[in-house]
């Protein structure tokens, strides 16, 4: 999972951070009920998205087999790909591109 945060005005409407189109609860295969606020540890206003498989803050867990591999801590990333291998979808791409040999 590649939690992207590079959100924008109207992404005011997801809860916690999110790439202006996927929320950090679902970036982050969180189980449980929707709508669950996760941010970066430096957001004071919501529980923090961990990394790996871990429990975040709060309590949330992931669904099984799941696991963050990215948050992006500086908010640099959205969820478009402009035209290229753009965004947050950039780093999944190098990834299976690094993992497939």
């Amino acid at each position: 999972m590649y939690a992207g945060a590079k959100g924008t005005l109207y992404s005011a409407v997801l809860p916690g951070q999110d790439d202006e189109a996927v929320a950090y609860h679902s970036a982050g295969g969180i189980s449980g009920s929707g709508g669950r606020s996760l941010c970066n540890p430096s957001d004071w206003f919501c529980n923090d998205l961990n990394l790996g498989t871990a429990t975040n803050e709060g309590g949330s867990t992931k669904w099984s087999f799941h696991t963050v591999a990215f948050r992006d801590n500086n908010e640099a990333y959205n969820h478009y790909t402009n035209g290229a291998w753009g965004g947050v979808v950039s780093l999944v791409r190098a990834d299976m591109a690094a993992n497939a040999n």
